[in-house]
């Protein structure tokens, strides 16, 4: 529930996202123009852009959690949580984007992940899986 509630001040606060990483950087750049588009009512382009972030920062999403495993480095461990938020938070952002577009199949598949990545611990999330 720690990383919810570090979600939940996160998105409150703007949905904010700094990183050391230069990739997360800019993938955290996407997602802040995805906002921009979505929020515009450009689903379709807010997708796409959300995309591209979750495709430039998964892996090293994925990576920063294996090496939380060995090791307990405060530091580390902030950064991997705060990535961690992101990637859940763009997957979800780009669901519900698709919903509005009307495209249920890929709405589904995203928020699933964002599920997966949550490990089910974000309300946020699993609300949007009963669209």
């Amino acid at each position: 529930f720690i990383i919810s509630k570090i979600s939940a001040l996160l998105l409150s606060a703007g949905k904010f996202f700094s990183f050391q990483n230069e990739n997360l950087q800019n993938a955290a750049k996407l997602y802040e123009e995805a906002e921009e588009l979505a929020s515009s009512g450009k689903w379709n382009e807010a997708c796409d852009v959300y995309m591209q972030g979750i495709f430039m920062g998964r892996k090293i999403v994925q990576n920063m959690l294996l090496q939380d495993d060995d090791n307990s480095s405060s530091d580390n461990n902030n950064e991997s949580r705060l990535a961690l938020d992101w990637i859940v938070s763009s997957y979800l952002e780009c669901s519900r984007a698709r919903i509005e577009m009307g495209d249920w199949d890929n709405a589904r598949s995203d928020a699933w992940a964002a599920c997966s990545y949550s490990d089910n611990k974000n309300l946020e999330v699993l609300l949007c899986m009963l669209y």
